[in-house]
């Protein structure tokens, strides 16, 4: 299939827009099992809650590879949306904090056996909440009427939302450094009446998962990172 125009790549897949449709394109026939994930899990979530999520029509392997293919959302990525004006960056995290709660909101959205890293939940934590658990600002995307749309649910599991807020707070201090991961992380507990200190218990858990789920340099980051 010809493609209209990249949107995004990384170490295993790209990422294209093709008229109405965003297509995710594994290079390798392993990310059959990745795809189809998402499209499971992707549908439980629209299923199952309010939240705009962007739906996955097919998931197709060939010789050259597999792909996702999904309703394509016209708009920007929150990320891409801080970068061209960082200094507005307290009025998007806002937004970003206040959709992280409505997903935390929702429970037993996946089946019990889609837990996290297959690793036992802290007994002190619920271990029924919808978590991203790959909630970023690229994975945002804001349309032209201001709603927000979340894509790239492979990740998501039922868990604790520290564990997801932990997650993302690494993700913001690898994309746009500590000032905006401590906003986020602040508001995070200002919003959730939780300390800091709390959330904080779940740092290692947090990093084990990013470099065990990211490659290149994301992955040097997070290691580097965790072996301090």
């Amino acid at each position: 299939m010809d493609y209209d125009r990249i949107i995004a790549v990384s170490n295993d897949k790209t990422v294209y827009h093709h008229g109405d449709k965003r297509i995710k394109a594994y290079a390798l026939k392993e990310g059959f099992v990745y795809a189809l994930e998402e499209a499971l899990k992707t549908a439980k979530v629209l299923n199952k809650t309010q939240l705009r999520v962007p739906p996955i029509y097919s998931v197709t392997a060939n010789e050259k590879g597999v792909e996702c293919v999904g309703e394509f959302i016209e708009g920007e990525t929150l990320l891409s949306i801080l970068k061209q004006d960082l200094t507005n960056y307290k009025s998007v995290i806002d937004e970003f904090l206040l959709l992280h709660k409505e997903i935390h909101s929702y429970k037993n959205v996946l089946s019990d056996d889609e837990g996290c890293d297959n690793q036992s939940l802290d007994s002190r934590f619920a271990n029924d909440t919808l978590c991203h658990g790959k909630y970023a600002l690229e994975n945002v995307i804001k349309d032209k009427q201001g709603n927000l749309y979340v894509i790239d649910w492979v990740n998501a599991f039922e868990g604790n939302k520290e564990k997801d807020c932990m997650i993302t707070y690494f993700l913001c201090l690898y994309s746009l450094g500590q000032p905006v991961a401590d906003y986020y992380l602040e508001g995070y507990c200002k919003l959730n009446s939780t300390s800091e200190a709390e959330v904080r218990k779940e740092e290692s858990f947090a990093l084990r998962y990013l470099v065990k789920n990211f490659k290149g340099s994301k992955n040097s980051f997070f290691t580097s990172l965790l072996n301090k």
